[in-house]
This record gives structure tokens, sequence and C-alpha cells, in this order.
């Protein structure tokens, strides 16, 4: 596989000069150097004098090497796994087999494996007999420590860590009553890389990922606290970066890599108090930009003439159902009338295309409520939305560890596709409009990984043996003598919870009050 990229950093001569580490993003390429947290470890280890950091994405090559100089990964000091997906841990476990390296930490003095991202921060467990080391939280404020244990390690050829407890790190051959997550407080003085990897080509035009652009981060966190929403509760406080500072790295970015589009990286961005004035300073430097889903109550009719002026063909929005009444029992504070207004705010900016995120099967929800989607999809079309130019995916509702909705019983596969059979009635046959729905099937087993705990983790290390697909998936269940569906029940507030022990700053008894709260809605 062809990849063609600026800014590569390749340091060559190994020999016993650099410490070798292994990025290596479980996922396809396109996704993975799109990913803002990839561009920002690959550049902080390259910048330490002796280590040499190299790339491995899951689709990049029929055999596990690195893409820099195509080095095995099993030659690596310290191999590195940013988790970003749950479903991605069966990818793990397929570079592993493919590189010849023991699944088991036990069994593996070398290399050193290293787990961060959301789903670290979420969940480890399931992953604790693979993994040597997890950073929960952001790497920044342990970024020295996390040095100092690599280097350690790689001189001694020791796996003994004791001497660096600390906050963000997660041993799991030692225990430890509570690991606290590390937050980076402040976002100016924060190193942000200028100089990105950025693809030029890639298999015959393949996709780029967001294509030759720079991955701009202007906040972290999210202010609105959905119930449902990982980022607004484990990724706590919402923070951003100034305006000026934003400015300053585009303007540096862009001109170090000669690149005229800006990628604005950040899932609360919408509550950035300076998102407008930020999108008319890109504007004014002759650059374009793209932007994540924004929230509908916040996009006025300046953001939407700025993000066109700045050649944005598409605004992506979450109303996540169509009801006002069930947005509000989720803590998704905005009403139809908001949706419609942005909505028509982007067509007023000439901004045609229109993309929906929406979600099944949510706590409280009812067939009313289901309804409610395709009765807004229509009045999004009659706001002046042409139906080629409208693009809806529906995803069903995975229960997240830290939140309020983390013990939540998702329904039954039937239930599931009842729902999905009536919205395609609805929108995909009476209206004639194409929807995505995720798959029930993954979405069950997803919901198994986050909740999981020891025996899921056993679960994830037979695939090793027997595949990941669903067929190998449900005999291995088999022969656990379990099931998905004992998974997927509701849990009691009760229970101790496998990553009780990770402090995300979130008081457990904030979120049992708002689930039971939630739970008398439900009867």
């Amino acid at each position: 596989m062809k990849i063609q990229e600026i800014n590569v950093v390749r340091k060559v001569n190994y020999n016993n000069k650099y410490i070798k580490f292994a990025l290596c993003y479980p996922n396809v390429y396109r996704a993975g150097i799109s990913n803002f947290a990839v561009q920002l470890i690959y550049r902080l280890l390259n910048d330490v004098p002796d280590i040499a950091c190299e790339r491995y994405f899951y689709d990049h090559s029929g055999k596990p090497v690195s893409i820099e100089n195509n080095l095995s990964l099993k030659s690596f000091d310290v191999i590195g796994f940013s988790l970003q997906y749950e479903l991605d841990y069966f990818n793990v476990i397929n570079i592993l087999k493919a590189a010849n390296i023991p699944i088991y930490a036990k069994n593996r003095r070398r290399p050193l494996l290293v787990a961060g991202g959301p789903c670290v921060l979420e969940n480890p467990v399931p992953l604790n007999e693979i993994f040597d080391l997890f950073v929960i939280g952001d790497i920044e404020p342990v970024f020295e420590q996390f040095i100092s244990l690599i280097e350690n390690y790689v001189q001694s050829e020791s796996k003994n860590f004791i001497k660096f407890k600390s906050d963000g790190f997660y041993f799991p051959n030692i225990i430890e009553e509570t690991i606290r997550k590390t937050t980076t407080h402040n976002l100016d003085t924060s190193y942000h890389p200028l100089k990105q990897v950025i693809p030029i080509k890639y298999d015959e035009n393949r996709a780029l990922g967001l294509g030759k652009t720079i991955l701009v981060e202007c906040s972290r966190g999210c202010k609105a606290k959905c119930y449902f929403c990982l980022i607004g509760w484990q990724n706590n406080p919402y923070r951003e970066r100034s305006k000026s500072r934003i400015l300053e790295i585009i303007e540096g970015a862009s001109t170090v890599n000669n690149v005229k589009k800006v990628s604005l990286i950040g899932s609360g961005i919408s509550f950035h108090k300076n998102l407008n004035d930020i999108v008319w300073g890109i504007v004014n430097l002759g650059l374009q930009v793209s932007i994540p889903s924004l929230r509908a109550d916040k996009f006025g009719k300046d953001l939407a003439e700025a993000l066109k002026a700045a050649k944005m063909e598409q605004v992506t929005f979450a109303p996540e159902t169509g009801s006002d009444e069930l947005r509000k029992r989720i803590n998704k504070n905005m009403k139809n009338d908001d949706i419609l207004d942005a909505v028509q705010n982007a067509i007023s900016a000439n901004i045609n295309k229109i993309k929906l995120y929406f979600m099944l099967d949510l706590p409280t929800e009812n067939n009313t409520d289901l309804i409610a989607i395709a009765e807004l999809i229509k009045e999004i079309i009659n706001v002046g939305v042409n139906k080629n130019n409208l693009s809806i995916s529906i995803n069903n509702f995975i229960p997240k560890p830290h939140t309020p909705f983390q013990w939540y019983e998702i329904s039954d596969i039937k239930s599931i596709r009842n729902k999905i059979k009536l919205l395609s009635k609805i929108i995909t046959k009476e209206m004639n409009i194409r929807i995505n729905f995720s798959d029930p099937k993954w979405d069950r087993i997803q919901t198994l990984l986050s909740r999981g705990d020891e025996q899921i983790g056993k679960l994830i290390q037979k695939t090793y043996t027997y595949g990941s697909n669903l067929g190998s998936i449900r005999r291995i269940l088999k022969e656990m003598n379990t099931s998905i569906d004992n998974f997927n029940k509701e849990i009691s507030v009760d229970q101790k919870l496998p990553w009780d022990f990770i402090d995300c700053g979130i008081k457990k008894n904030i979120i049992i009050k708002i689930w039971e709260k939630t739970k008398r809605l439900m009867l």
C-alpha cells in the first residue's frame, strides 16, 4: 500500500541509539491520520532525542510493519495503542497475532505494551491481562514521567514499575484503590504540533481522512453534559484555547505545512466563546475550514456565513431525537425550533448539505419519540433542504461508563429491529430518504466491551484463536456458558462496577440521582 505524506519523521541508523516506539492506531489509516491525539503524540515522542517513534495503522499492510521504515512491530521496544473505539480491541488482538507478539503481559518481557485514549479512561479492565500500562487521561501532565518510565524499562528490561506510581498511570498488576485521571488545564500553554503528518496520496485516491489539512485543537470536554455522552462526563472540565492562540497556531501551521485548509477539533467546539471570530480569522488568512458536529442552538447566521466564506459545503447537527420532551429527559437542552432555525441559517448562507445524527433506544424513549424523528426530518425538508443533500445516520444508544446512563438495560435485538423497521418504513419508503443505521448486533457487543470486566477480557483474548467475527464471538460466549444478554441487562446502582476505581472527577452519588430520576420516568 503506497502512502505519500509530508512531515514524516524518519530517524535512521538505529543500532542502540534510539528507544524504538511504535504508535499504533488499530483501525484504518483515514481515521488514524485524522486523529489529533495521534498527531500530538507522534510529534511529542519524536521531539525526545533518544526516542524514534514510528506509526502503524491496521490497514497499512498485510504484515504489521511501521510506515516510516517498514520495521516489524516485534522489533520495537514499546508499542503504544490509541484506543478510540471499543470494537478496536479485536483489532489489537489481530495486530499482536500477526506480529507474533505474545498476547499476555505475563508472558512478554519485550515489547512493553501501553494504551491510552477515551476507551482506556472509560474502562480498561477488559484489557488488563494484555497491556502492561494504561495512561488514564491527558498525556501532557505526565509526559516527562512517561518518558522516564520508558527509559528505565529499556535500560533494565524490568517491569518493576512500583516507583512510578502516579496519577494517570494504571498498572494492572498493581492493586490500586483509586487512579485519578490527569487533566491539561491550560490549553494555551499546552504543546500543539505545528508540523503535522499530512497525506498527499494513498492508494490511487482512496479516502485520505480529512485530506490535505492541518488539525487545530480548539477545546477539550463539553459543557452540555448530555446524560448519554462520555465526553461531557469523563473528559470534564470543558477547556478551550484562546482565539489569539488558535489563530497563532493556524498561521504558523499553514505556513510550515503549505496547506490551505484547517480542520478545527473539539467535541464541544460550539461552546467556544469566540468560535465565530476564529472562523472569520481563518477566512481572513485565505484558508478553508472543516468543523465537527455543531450544536444547532448555537448555530447562528454569522457562523453560517463565516463557514460558507471558508468554503464549507456541509454542516452536521446531532438532534439525537425528534422529540423536545425526550431531548429534555436526556439533558440535550435544545428544541426542534432551534434545529429548524439552524438548518435555515445554513441554507440562507448557501450551505445546502446537511448531515444529521439520531439515536435509538435512549432511556425513556417510546414510539411517539421514534415517530418524532421522521416528523422532524419532514420539517427540515420543508425548510428547503433537498432530499439528495440530506445525510442521516441513526445509531443505537450504547451505555457508557462514568455517565448517568451507565446502568441502563439496552433493548433486545428484536425490539431494536422493530424500531429500525418502523423508521425505515416512514423515512426510507414513504419519504424516499436513505438512512444509515448502525448494526444492532455489533452495538450489543460494543455495550458488552464498554461495561466489561475480567470475564469479557477472557472473551477478547479468545478471539486470538477463534477470530472476531460475530459467529466466533457467539461460539466463545457459548463456551463460557453465557450470552450477550447477560451483559446488556440493567446494572444495580449498589453493584461495584469494574471502572469504579477510576476517578474522573465525577461524584457517583450525583449520577446515581440522575439515573434514579430517569428510571422513575420509565415506569
